[in-house]
């Protein structure tokens, strides 16, 4: 009999930005959220706030 296995899919980290972090909710693997947070008062983030860990082993609006 052959024994299936799952393995999890995981992301990777998102690229970091620049006066700003990130935060992972839970983690890098699919269905996670990244969140990006702009260091207050002294920048402003651009674009979505959020991205979220795909089957495909990307986040969501990756470029490439």
């Amino acid at each position: 009999m052959d024994e299936k296995k799952t393995l999890a899919v995981a992301c990777g980290f998102p690229e970091p930005i620049n006066g700003g972090f990130i935060t992972l909710h839970p983690n890098n693997l699919v269905g996670a959220t990244a969140h990006y947070h702009c260091v207050e008062n002294l920048y402003k983030l651009e674009g979505p706030d959020s991205r979220t860990c795909l089957d495909t082993g990307y986040w969501s609006g990756y470029p490439g």
